[in-house]
């Protein structure tokens, strides 16, 4: 083992001394708790190298001016291997040269942009510069044949179409209201020609009046279906030929104290006995109707029951707690017109 100091002296107390493998051999730790000097071997471990206190140690060290820290003396740790010294002169003495050949060569920034060098554009920036638009020559010539130009448009609404591999020309616009419609025929492959199935749904023949409602009926193939009477609900029905049918409906509110009519038309209602009510149809059904209907009440159990069910009336007991009761109710009937 050195006894040199190599150019390391640590000081410290004894819990921050380093491992001995991770400092070089011949490394001196001043231990500030024991008054102790201790050297690494680099490998192994530390050994008492002297009792002198560590703070005179320091001070002798650091108190040596003449050949104490010289930079020959005093080796590097290079762990990227930047330089082939391996003390502190010869460090030294590297970037020294470095640095003279840099500060030597010609334009040691050739790939910067100098404030010193020709701008021949616009650019922005710290460094920028500018050309003013009416130095520069050229401007008329027709470099870029492959772009299109504005002046390739005679008119309004014109649009350009190809003509074959690398040429075009401009299509006029066609009568308002037209399609742009391919056609191999035609110079440019497209023309203008009016919206092709007969013209606007609003109106189409297969309208004939108010209300009409139009049902496929096959496979591109449509037929219309004549509204139905007021109130009247639309069903899918797959006999039919469109697929779908109008069904009739009557719906209203009685009041449940005397039978009158409180909402609804086309039906009137007597009131027979207690909770016991005949609504007469005023047009009858086709066939006899579904009936539904609901008490109006706030609590308690009620019960609506609709019997005797034809074309033309509705027989309706109200019951709660198996009595007869006078109370509020609401019905719907359903039947084909």
């Amino acid at each position: 083992m050195t006894t040199r100091f190599a150019g390391h002296l640590l000081t410290g107390d004894h819990a921050s001394r380093p491992a001995f493998g991770d400092v070089p051999e011949g490394t001196l730790y001043a231990c500030s708790d024991h008054a102790l000097i201790y050297q690494s071997d680099g490998v192994a471990a530390w050994s008492t190298w002297s009792t002198v206190s560590g703070t005179a140690l320091v001070a002798a060290h650091t108190g040596d001016a003449s050949d104490a820290h010289d930079a020959s003396a005093i080796s590097i740790l290079d762990a990227a291997n930047d330089f082939t010294a391996t003390d502190v002169e010869g460090a030294l003495a590297e970037l020294q040269a470095d640095n003279e050949a840099h500060v030597a060569a010609a334009d040691p920034h050739t790939g910067y942009r100098l404030e010193s060098a020709d701008h021949t554009h616009a650019s922005t920036g710290a460094q920028a510069g500018t050309v003013d638009h009416g130095v520069l020559t050229g401007l008329t010539d027709d470099d870029h044949p492959q772009y299109v130009k504005d002046s390739e448009f005679g008119a309004k609404g014109r649009i350009l179409a190809g003509t074959g591999s690398g040429t075009f020309d401009d299509l006029p616009v066609g009568t308002n209201g037209d399609v742009l419609t391919a056609d191999s025929g035609e110079t440019m492959g497209v023309k203008w020609a009016a919206a092709a199935g007969g013209g606007a749904v609003a109106t189409d023949a297969i309208w004939d009046a108010k209300g009409d409602v139009a049902g496929g009926t096959g496979a591109n193939t449509a037929a219309r279906l004549a509204v139905g009477g007021n109130g009247a609900i639309l069903e899918a029905a797959s006999g039919e030929t469109t697929g779908l049918k109008w069904s009739r409906t009557l719906r209203g509110k009685i009041q449940g104290s005397d039978g009158a009519v409180l909402q609804g038309t086309g039906f009137t209602c007597a009131r027979n006995a207690t909770g016991d009510y005949t609504i007469t149809i005023t047009s009858a059904f086709a066939a006899a109707p579904i009936v539904v209907g609901t008490v109006i009440t706030v609590a308690g159990s009620r019960w609506f029951t609709a019997d005797n069910v034809t074309t033309t009336s509705i027989h309706v007991y109200i019951a709660s707690n198996l009595a007869l009761v006078d109370l509020d109710f609401c019905f719907i009937a359903i039947a084909a017109s």
